[in-house]
C-alpha cells in the first residue's frame, strides 16, 4: 500500500514508522505529530525506479517538508535484499546529502535531531570539504551499526542473524 493512499488521520498517532525510500511522497508527506522514530530503507539502486531518491528531492523554497514535530531518531538502512546480494558493495551516503535531507525535508521541533542511526550504511566525507561538520550541526548523536551477517541456517539456507534489517513486510506501529 502506498503512503498516498492512506488517509491523513492514519498518521496522527504513529510513534514509529519504517518504510522504503520509494514511498516518500515528493509533494507532501502526511503530518505525523507523535512520530518519534523513523526508519527509511534506501533503494541504493537495487530496484529500478523512475522516481529520484530522497537525496534528489527539491531544496530551498521548493522543498516539501514533512511535519514531524516529535521526531527524535532517524535511521537509514539498505534494502532487505542487500544482505543477500552477491554483488553488494559498501553502502555509502554523503554527509552533505544527509544534512541537506534533514534540513530541507524534515520539520521537527527540537534542534538538533537527537539521533541519526546508520545501520549498514557508511558516511562519505570527502577530504578537505569537512561535510561531516555540516551534519554534526544538525544531529546530536550519530550511531553506526553493522548489518546482521548471513549464516547457514538449519536447512542449509542462508539466514539473517539478528534483526538488523527491516522486515520485507512494512509495518506501521501505532501508539498504544
Amino acid at each position: 500500500m502506498m503512503i498516498a493512499q492512506l488517509p491523513d488521520h492514519t498518521f496522527a498517532d504513529l510513534t514509529t514508522l519504517t518504510f522504503p525510500e520509494d514511498l516518500w511522497l515528493e509533494r507532501r508527506m502526511p503530518n505525523a505529530p507523535q512520530l518519534r522514530d523513523v526508519t527509511i530503507s534506501l533503494d541504493l539502486g537495487v530496484h529500478f525506479t523512475s522516481r529520484p531518491g530522497i537525496f534528489f528531492l527539491s531544496l530551498g523554497d521548493d522543498a516539501s517538508q514533512w511535519n514531524v514535530p516529535s521526531l527524535r531518531s532517524l535511521t537509514f538502512v539498505p534494502p532487505p535484499s542487500w544482505a543477500f546480494s552477491r554483488m553488494r558493495t559498501r553502502a555509502l551516503l554523503s554527509a552533505h546529502d544527509i544534512a541537506l535531507f534533514i534540513q530541507h525535508h524534515l520539520r521537527f521541533s527540537e534542534l538538533p535531531l537527537r539521533r541519526l542511526v546508520l545501520r549498514g550504511v557508511e558516511i562519505y566525507d570527502p577530504p578537505g570539504l569537512n561535510e561531516m561538520w555540516e551534519l554534526e550541526e544538525r544531529v546530536e548523536r550519530i550511531e553506526r551499526e553493522k548489518l546482521a551477517v548471513l549464516s547457514p541456517g538449519p536447512t542449509g539456507r542462508n539466514t539473517l542473524t539478528g534483526d538488523a534489517l527491516p522486515s520485507s513486510r512494512w509495518m506501521f506501529d501505532h501508539a498504544e
